[in-house]
């Protein structure tokens, strides 16, 4: 029994001779909610049972059972009946709410029973057993007004962990096996009406000064039974309060789009349901009005809609959060029509392939839309509806053509789609084409061929094929390749043709060619033999004699020097061509160094076919450049100046002097 609403009867339901029931999310407004007897296997979850006079859930010989999250209301206001009345074998009573009612929980002739974590509210008692056996009460909020928090006429009960508010803690009767306290430190229950005090701990509460939250003198429950360790301070509140969603409930089908969520929250950790909140679609969460039953106005905004709902408590604490789909058939909307094409052009020989795999619908999955294509636009549908969204087609002839796409939904309603395919005539041959550089060459120089011009009316270059014969005798050097450059280097001289052949992707094929020349050139550089000067003096020429032989003849022969002083490096160098004195032998001069330090130089040869040779083949000769002490100057007439000048002007070096009178004591002279 799922989910109904009944009232304005005597009873909200009866079941007697049965198992496995389910009693969830039902709103009951009847004289007695339900009453459930010889019955097994029963679940009754998420009610909202407003009693009007009865009880509100009465429960006969019933074993296995689960009782949880109901809120009962004004259960037997006007007959003195209990919120609950259960006789039941291996039971769970967990977070429910009784309010308003005479008592909350009448427990009778019951055994292996927990009962935890209820709030129950009674204007003349909170909670009565009678005839019990292993039955656990604990976690609870026992609220009565004017009458006892519990009332025991009963063996085997433990109570502990409540708060017990209550002007009288206990009723008359006997309560010989009653349990208060879950021992020392975990202690007994709260109870209002305690008015000990808190300076010691342990066992025996006689470690003083040490307050540990537990009274230091036991409560009297009654008689002889005394809860041990009350506690001074009512449990707070962590409980989750419950929120349950009657409306709508999993998949529920709507008419309109405007709704009303509802259903039952109830808070039994005693601090109080604070509110309810629901949203829709992931969208914000709203306050809904109203309490333990709570109600929202919400507007559905699509097909399947998801309604969730939450509680808060007082002390903060938040539900779980419950959900459920609502759909609502909206009206129905054309298809979204779209398609691919591969490819987008081709020849008489394609197999042009069609994927309408890509049409959507807000209403149908793709796998139900139907579909039909129309070859070439003309108006006439070349296959019928299908759901297969993939096709294939061929075309006879060249030409342009228009392909169109109709999509259709259950409803009925189509959309369209087409795309322009190009069908090229029967295939041309590619043309060849290429370039060399250079076109003439040694057996050292790389050629280098780009076949890149090559072209075709209907592959693009790149997607062409080449292959390369370097010495055009007929058999193919390379291998079929979409390369388009190649680099060849030939091992002796002579005229080669080179030829390319160029094949397009429908297997035709185009030759080019091109002549090659690779001349017998003298490779051999020219050999350069130089005994260095082992010094020079400040002030002369520095003469450089180098012998030059080549295989041909040479062309130049190069004198680079540059003038250091100790410890630098060379900067700029100098260049002098050096003069052929016959023989293979040459001379270069450098100027007179003008002061101590160093001459770096090397040399280098180029023969009439451009070979080079240099000396040392890497590096600088260095000679070092001292001062010569028989000749400081300071004595020398200007004759003798002069005399030493011409042989220097006789080799072309330029030398500047400055000459200066020598005065006498006896004047000048």
């Amino acid at each position: 029994m799922l989910r109904n609403n009944i009232s304005g009867n005597g009873l909200g339901g009866v079941i007697g001779l049965s198992g496995n029931v389910r009693l969830e999310g039902n709103v009951l407004e009847n004289t007695i909610g339900y009453v459930v007897s010889h019955a097994a296997n029963l679940s009754i979850r998420g009610n909202r049972v407003r009693g009007q006079g009865g009880v509100g859930l009465e429960i006969y010989l019933v074993t296995n059972l689960t009782m949880e999250g109901n809120a009962i209301l004004e259960a037997g206001s006007t007959t003195g009946r209990p919120g609950i009345y259960a006789e039941v074998t291996n039971a769970t009573i967990r977070r429910n709410s009784v309010s308003s009612s005479p008592e909350g929980l009448q427990l009778y002739n019951s055994r292996n029973v927990l009962v935890e974590e209820n709030d129950f509210v009674g204007d003349q008692g909170g909670a009565f057993f009678l005839g019990l056996t292993n039955v656990t009460f604990a976690r609870n909020s026992v609220t009565s007004s004017a009458g006892y928090a519990i009332c025991s006429v009963s063996v085997g009960l433990s109570v502990y962990h409540n708060n017990l508010r209550s002007t009288v803690p206990t009723c008359f009767g006997a309560t010989t096996g009653v349990t208060w306290d879950a021992g020392y430190p975990d202690g007994g229950n709260y109870w209002s009406v305690y008015t000990g005090s808190d300076n010691c701990s342990g066992p025996a509460q006689d470690v003083c000064p040490d307050p540990d939250g537990i009274g230091d003198m036991p409560f009297p429950v009654k008689g002889t039974d005394v809860d041990r360790y009350p506690l001074m301070m009512a449990r707070p509140d962590t409980a989750a309060p419950t929120v349950y969603l009657a409306h709508p409930y999993a998949d529920e089908m709507f008419e309109s789009p405007n709704i009303l969520a509802s259903g039952i929250a109830l808070d039994t950790g005693g601090s109080g349901l604070a509110r309810v909140e629901v949203r829709l679609n992931g969208g914000p969460w709203l306050v809904a009005s109203g309490g333990s039953s709570w109600s929202r106005a919400l507007t559905l905004d699509r097909q399947v809609n998801l309604v969730e709902a939450r509680a808060w408590d007082i002390s903060g604490n938040p539900s779980e959060v419950q959900a459920a789909t609502a759909h609502i058939p909206l009206p129905n909307t054309a298809p979204a029509a779209a398609f691919t094409t591969t490819p987008t052009q081709g020849g008489l020989t394609t197999i042009f392939v069609f994927d309408a795999s890509t049409s959507t619908d807000r209403d149908d999955p793709t796998s139900a839309l139907l579909v039909r294509w129309d070859w070439d636009g003309d108006g006439v549908w070349d296959t019928s509806w299908s759901g297969v969204k993939t096709a294939e087609h061929r075309y006879p002839a060249p030409g342009s053509y228009t392909v169109r796409l109709e999509v259709n939904d259950t409803g009925g309603l189509t959309d369209m789609a087409e795309t322009a395919i190009l069908v090229d005539g029967p295939n041309v041959a590619p043309g060849a084409a290429f370039s060399a550089t250079p076109t003439t060459g040694d057996i050292t120089t790389v050629f280098v061929f780009d076949a890149s011009a090559c072209s075709d009316a209907e592959d693009p270059t790149a997607a062409l094929l080449v292959r390369w014969d370097w010495e055009g005798d007929g058999f193919w050097d390379t291998s079929w390749s979409n390369a388009k450059t190649a680099e060849h280097q030939y091992a002796a001289p002579g005229s080669y043709t080179v030829r390319l052949e160029a094949m397009d992707t429908g297997g035709l094929s185009d030759f080019a060619e091109t002549p090659i020349l690779v001349e017998d050139r003298d490779l051999t550089p020219p050999i350069l033999q130089h005994v260095p000067p082992a010094s020079a003096k400040v002030g002369a020429p520095i003469r450089i004699l180098v012998n030059v032989t080549d295989d041909s003849s040479v062309d130049e022969v190069t004198l680079y020097f540059a003038v250091t002083k100790n410890g630098e490096s060379p900067g700029g160098f100098t260049s002098v061509v050096m003069t052929a004195l016959g023989g293979g032998s040459y001379e270069g001069w450098i100027p007179a160094p003008q002061s101590e330090g160093f001459i770096d130089y090397y040399l280098s040869a180029t023969d009439t076919t451009g070979n080079i040779a240099r000396y040392p083949t890497s590096g600088t000769l260095r000679v070092e450049i001292i001062a010569d002490s028989t000749q400081t100057g300071a004595g020398l007439e200007p004759v003798l100046l002069i005399a030493l000048i011409l042989p220097l002007a006789a080799v072309g070096i330029g030398v500047a002097v400055a000459v200066r009178r020598r005065r006498s004591r006896a004047g000048n002279r």
